[in-house]
């Protein structure tokens, strides 16, 4: 499972039993972080992920800044709540991608953050499936 986190929304992706192919799950839109973390605590064992994959936002340098800190942040207090393997992933220009995909695709973006959302959590999902063959 991939997860796209932001202060707003997150978005959720699977990968198939294989492990080959990401989709797009879900996009979050959490009251608060004790909501987010029960809600990805049920996704995880509804299900029955084994691992999860949190994209990193790294500035384009690769530093840490402010919003890659909170992302670090969740990630421990999310690694206390499902006891799975979580891993980060650098997730640079995966909001962007998944922009131009939508533009590509001819689908309006304006109104529809969820979908971007979702999409670059897709995105991180897929390029970590493919980094691991």
């Amino acid at each position: 499972m991939a997860i796209d986190f932001g202060e707003k929304r997150v978005g959720l992706a699977l990968s198939d039993p294989l492990g080959l192919i990401a989709k797009g799950m879900e996009t979050l839109e959490p009251r608060d972080e004790g909501d987010l973390l029960g809600r990805i605590a049920e996704t995880v064992a509804q299900e029955g992920v084994t691992e999860i994959v949190v994209g990193l936002p790294l500035n384009m340098d690769g530093s840490k800044g402010p919003t890659a800190k909170k992302v670090l942040k969740f990630t421990e207090k999310l690694k206390d709540r499902v006891k799975k393997p979580i891993v980060t992933w650098d997730e640079r220009l995966s909001s962007v991608s998944a922009h131009k995909t939508l533009i590509d695709m001819r689908k309006r973006i304006k109104g529809k953050k969820g979908e971007v959302d979702r999409l670059a959590a897709t995105i991180i999902l897929q390029s970590y499936l493919e980094s691991q063959r």
